[in-house]
């Protein structure tokens, strides 16, 4: 494995963790919401 392809699959592995944090809380912010509601 080289250098480049480490850097490539980090930031990926970076990326995804980005988007599920991003999921994660758009979810948690649509359940709170719902919670508000009567």
């Amino acid at each position: 494995m080289d250098l480049n392809d480490y850097f490539v699959e980090h930031l990926l592995n970076y990326k995804n963790a980005e988007y599920l944090t991003f999921i994660y809380s758009f979810s948690t912010t649509q359940q709170f919401n719902k919670k508000l509601k009567p």
